[in-house]
């Protein structure tokens, strides 16, 4: 429990303190002071443990951690696989936030998964600065963790999401998948999923399967501010199967570009096999202000989709079966060979004209995406889309607002949705990022 915890409960439980003998409002002042301390001496009590200084591995510094504390990685390669079966943070030593490529804490799963998080850690496990490499599993995820400035590649699957595990994963370089990227399975626990490069995926970026869980509380998975580049099948796939639990997926402000089939490819059947079913997946999909560029389909799919502010070119289908209880409004639309196939499309918010991407695919000056969205939507007596910050008369289309300097800001951080999923707004990555050249000369 932490200090203020304590000091709230204790306030409201002694709001009438004052007319207390003054002996037990002493004793009630001593028992705070005393709190207090305590408080204080548990917020200090984690440790720091030093790999390989203190302990020769890394898992023999997690056997000897206690909750809390703090496994400090010197750079060099180290053998997995690795168990973590405690909330503890690991962190390699000289990492470098700017382009996690450079990282130089090195953890390698020999084919075997490389660090597997076990069941039921609350709070989860931190992950900061780390390569992880020739895994299986990259991070086969069990309980919710924390994954931020790392570097994944040569993996099958690089993040093995697994029943109430979810988290936050932020600020990472996905590289040379052997399958997928980021692979979701029986989502239970929400998932922030935000700032990261998910570069040249072998099947698909990210993949997240809908099972038939029991769930009590809803479940909420947002995919933000992400380059999605390359993917040989999907940058996106959401793969229903035979109910609907109460879950939702918001896909916003993303760069998909490149990917070999559908940008945001829904399919059903538990069938991952992308085939341009364009499956009607009933729970809510909302998706926000991303700019997609050269997939075959853009978004594919959707009975229960929202799609606003979004920019689609040089698809064979923008659109594909977005229909039922979706709406299509407010998206530009240009150079696909067809724009919408049996899709619910509000033509008097549409553009369909040259959205003038510059080499970024932020937008030039004269874009006609410059001021062509909306502050707010509202859809079946609900608002779904909300944006409290943007440049001009209205909010631009595609991933990246225009500045009135001409610079294009950021997408991470820019939420602009009515998800309550958030987290702190701290990184901010460059718009002329080597790490996108690099992909696309894959």
């Amino acid at each position: 429990m932490s200090l203020a915890t304590r000091t709230r409960g204790w306030d409201h439980g002694w709001k009438g303190a004052q007319t207390r003998p003054r002996w037990l409002v002493a004793w009630v002042a001593l028992t705070a002071v005393v709190a207090f301390d305590v408080a204080v001496w548990e917020a200090d009590a984690s440790a720091t443990l030093r790999v390989p200084e203190d302990h020769p591995t890394i898992q023999a510094a997690i056997q000897a951690a206690a909750d809390g504390d703090v496994i400090d990685v010197a750079p060099g390669t180290y053998a997995g696989p690795i168990t973590v079966d405690r909330s503890v943070t690991i962190v390699g030593r000289d990492h470098d936030p700017a382009d996690p490529r450079n990282d130089t804490t090195v953890l390698d799963g020999g084919g075997s998964t490389v660090v597997t998080v076990a069941r039921g850690l609350v709070p989860g496990p931190s992950f900061v600065g780390l390569s992880f490499r020739n895994g299986n599993d990259g991070l086969s995820a069990r309980s919710p963790i924390a994954l931020e400035h790392s570097h994944f590649t040569g993996n099958v699957d690089h993040i093995d999401f697994t029943g109430a595990s979810g988290g936050v994963v932020r600020n990472n370089v996905f590289e040379l998948s052997g399958d997928d990227a980021i692979d979701v399975d029986h989502p239970m626990a929400d998932l922030l999923v935000e700032g990261n490069h998910i570069l040249t995926a072998s099947d698909d970026g990210i993949e997240i399967r809908l099972h038939d869980d029991p769930l009590v509380d809803p479940v909420e998975i947002v995919i933000r501010g992400n380059r999605i580049v390359g993917s040989r099948r999907d940058g996106i796939q959401v793969i229903d199967y035979y109910q609907d639990p109460p879950r939702s997926i918001t896909i916003e402000r993303n760069l998909i570009l490149d990917v070999g089939m559908a940008a945001i490819g829904l399919m059903d059947d538990a069938i991952s096999n992308e085939d341009f079913r364009a499956a009607s997946i009933r729970e809510r999909i909302g998706v926000f202000h991303n700019t997609i560029v050269g997939a075959d389909h853009g978004i594919s799919g959707g009975d229960n989709l929202i799609a606003v502010g979004n920019i689609l070119q040089g698809q064979v289908v923008g659109m594909k079966n977005v229909d039922g209880g979706s709406i299509a409004s407010h998206n530009l639309f240009f150079g696909n060979q067809t724009d919408a196939i049996g899709s619910v499309v509000d033509e008097t918010a549409t553009v369909r004209a040259d959205p003038l991407l510059d080499a970024e695919h932020g937008l030039s000056s004269g874009s006609p995406a410059i001021d062509a969205g909306t502050a707010s939507f509202e859809w079946g007596g609900e608002v779904v889309l909300t944006i409290p910050e943007y440049e001009g008369l209205a909010p631009d289309l595609g991933w990246i607002e225009r500045q009135g300097d001409g610079s294009n800001a950021p997408p991470v951080g820019r939420r602009c949705s009515a998800s309550p999923m958030r987290g702190p707004e701290t990184f901010q990555p460059s718009v002329n990022d080597p790490m996108m050249a690099s992909a696309s000369a894959r």
